[in-house]
């Protein structure tokens, strides 16, 4: 038994069992933390389509910021649609690529 907090680490996904434990050791053998973990604590690696999706936003907006005024308007009018009617499609697709990039 690894005890109810660190039972709830592994069971919400944070963190695997790499080596099961012997039965001197009070808790797992070795552990690892998980995609999920990583994604958790530092935002890396970005792998859920909304976390892409704010990525890109992100880029936009600072593209918009140093952009020549014939760019900016397109880029304002992309980033006009990606957050309003279009953001729903733009978050399947990342979301779909990131499960390919990341399976």
């Amino acid at each position: 038994m690894r005890g109810e907090p660190l039972e709830n680490v592994f069971g919400r996904g944070f963190l695997t069992e790499r080596m099961s434990r012997t039965d001197q050791q009070t808790g797992p053998g070795t552990v690892e933390l998980t995609g999920k973990a990583f994604e958790f604590v530092a935002g890396w690696p970005k792998t859920t389509g909304d976390a892409l999706f704010a990525s890109l936003i992100a880029e936009i907006d600072a593209s918009i910021a140093t952009a020549e005024p014939d760019d900016k308007t397109g880029l304002e009018r992309f980033r006009d649609f990606a957050v309003g009617i279009g953001r729903d499609v733009i978050v399947g697709v990342l979301t779909q690529q990131a499960q390919k990039l990341n399976p």
